[in-house]
This record gives structure tokens, sequence and C-alpha cells, in this order.
């Protein structure tokens, strides 16, 4: 935090309107967490955000992310987690990185994407861990 002020205060930072990409990012993610918080099988675990972030991905905590990690990205959905941790990740009392690695489902929601589009990742991660997989 330190360096950060002292940057912003070598650059003479003044506050500033919004961007329209801090706008746009912001306005994704309430998107997403207004349709994605009554999900069955999953939460929001940061609904709100602070009033300078800026987000580049909406995080969801799934459940059960073996039934639809593979599906959500099969169907085109821009999502990503941790799938591999570095050898020798240590295990740390109260640390939920471990678990966090693949129940945190990220969810792209920044400022390239239209209303719709949010809209439709939205609807498709709500279908796919509503749903069980299909059986074959």
């Amino acid at each position: 935090m330190v360096i950060t002020l002292r940057i912003c205060r070598a650059m003479d930072c003044k506050q500033r309107a919004p961007s329209p990409h801090r706008r746009h990012s912001r306005r994704n993610y309430a998107q997403l967490a207004a349709r994605l918080s009554r999900l069955k099988g999953a939460h929001v675990p940061f609904p709100d955000l602070s009033d300078t972030a800026v987000p580049y991905v909406f995080p969801l905590y799934v459940d059960e992310p073996a039934a639809s990690y593979q599906r959500l990205r099969g169907a085109g959905i821009p999502i990503f987690r941790w799938d591999e941790l570095w050898l020798g990740t240590p295990a740390l009392p109260g640390d939920r990185g471990v678990e966090w690695a693949s129940h945190i489902f990220q969810l792209g929601c920044h400022q390239d994407l239209t209303s719709d589009q949010v809209d439709a990742i939205a609807d498709t991660v709500a279908a796919t861990i509503d749903s069980p997989p299909r059986r074959t």
C-alpha cells in the first residue's frame, strides 16, 4: 500500500471520474453477483466490491466443482481456476488456498463483455451447476 501511495503521489494522482473500463467491469461483476447469488450448488464469496476495485474475474465458490468445471469450459464460458498447485505447496493452519484452488471458479467479468454476454454466462453457469451431468 505504501508503494502505491508513493507512486500515486509521484504521478500527482487526482480523484477522477470513473473510467468506462472501471464502470463496465464493476457493472459486469454486480450483474453476475445478482444472477448467481441464489444457486443451490454454489455461493458468491465476495458479493460486494470495495470502492476502488476494478475486477477482471468474478469468483464463484462451487460445492461440487468436478461436476461442472469441464462442462462450463466446453460450453465456451470464460472460466479459470488454479488447476495445478506448486509442488511443495505447504498446508498451513486456516489456509483455504488448496480448497479454493478447485472450488473457486473465476468467471470473466472484464470491461469488454456486454451485458447480454454476461447474462449468457450467468444463464449457462446456473443451468450447469443446478443440473447434474448426463450419464452416458
